[in-house]
């Protein structure tokens, strides 16, 4: 080297490095993911089953320390908002349903044996219940407990949902099957989830192969995306435009909309799904570590991270008053 190149270090050079010290920093602190405080957290009010703290929490995104719990004598899997405002959610593995009041925290229990999974509620008042012990959708009288005969659904029925018409549709995950009242559909392997648009659109998702694949409401495939991730549940927005799936091996959620697959990482193992009212916010439960993550929508990615239960599965949205 030319020792004319030579020459000692001057203050401006120090204050470079410190700069370029500073902007790092910065970066850094930028990157961590926001806490539950982060400005940008929704005003909505979110019902999570606590499904490993045998619970359901009540909280607002904006204001986590103040979470109610609900205590549960059983595991929640799926939750359903009744017209008289009351929650229920599937104890799966005490063979029972428990009808919650918000307001007042008491719960009502209802043991109706088997395995009490998806739920869904018929305009006349049926509750309907999927059992994969008794291989069926059974069916119960929401006012007075009494059940009704079961609709057969055989291959371990999951989850169940309404069509427009009134359609009764479960995702029968062993069998790989969707069935649309007696009509059998071949869906991706282990298909344990299934939503529904405002135009009849179902959705499913396989999670063994990872496939999601949106059918017509005659049951014709419309849509098929190959995601990965073993996904565990799809839900629809309010409008139906966008469709989200919870990757429970990926980390992460896929958004769908107008044919285009956007990832977001998330935190934990994703199950839970909730949109918010507005449609501008995705809620993400971590079955395992009992956080929600909260996806803005205009960017797909994470505004906050809320620290809920000790495994949060299912949730509901409303709107905070």
């Amino acid at each position: 080297m030319d020792p004319a190149t030579l020459r000692r270090p001057r203050a401006a050079d120090g204050l470079v490095l410190f700069a370029a010290l500073v902007a790092v920093l910065l970066f850094v602190v930028a990157a961590r993911p926001p806490g539950p405080s982060s400005a940008a957290a929704p005003p909505d009010l979110l019902v999570v089953a606590d499904l490993r703290g045998q619970a359901l929490i009540v909280v607002a995104p904006t204001a986590p320390e103040a979470a109610r719990r609900i205590p549960l004598a059983g595991g929640p899997h799926e939750l359903l908002r009744l017209p008289d405002g009351r929650v229920v959610a599937s104890l799966e593995q005490s063979g029972a349903l428990a009808f919650v009041d918000l307001a007042t925290g008491e719960v009502e229990r209802r043991e109706i044996g088997g395995r009490p999974h998806g739920l869904a509620l018929q305009p006349d008042g049926v509750l309907l219940v999927t059992d994969r012990d008794a291989e069926a959708v059974r069916r119960f009288v929401l006012q007075s407990g009494e059940e009704l005969a079961p609709l057969r659904a055989e291959g371990w029925p999951h989850a169940v949902a309404l069509g427009p018409d009134g359609e009764v549709i479960v995702a029968l995950a062993s069998a790989d099957v969707v069935q649309i009242d007696a009509l059998r559909l071949a869906a991706p392997r282990l298909s344990e989830t299934v939503a529904i648009a405002p135009d009849g659109r179902i959705a499913t998702a396989g999670a063994l192969d990872g496939v999601v694949v949106v059918y017509d409401r005659a049951g014709r495939v419309l849509e098929r995306y190959q995601v990965g991730g073993r996904p565990v549940r799809v839900m629809f927005d309010a409008s139906g435009g966008r469709l989200a799936v919870a990757l429970s091996a990926g980390g992460a959620v896929a958004v769908i909309e107008g044919g285009r697959v956007q990832i977001a990482p998330v935190a934990g193992v994703p199950d839970g799904l909730a949109f918010s009212p507005g449609g501008s916010w995705l809620y993400v439960s971590d079955v395992y570590g009992g956080a929600v993550s909260v996806v803005d929508l205009d960017t797909v990615e994470v505004a906050a991270v809320i620290a809920v239960g000790a495994g949060t599965g299912a949730i509901l949205v409303t709107a905070a008053k």
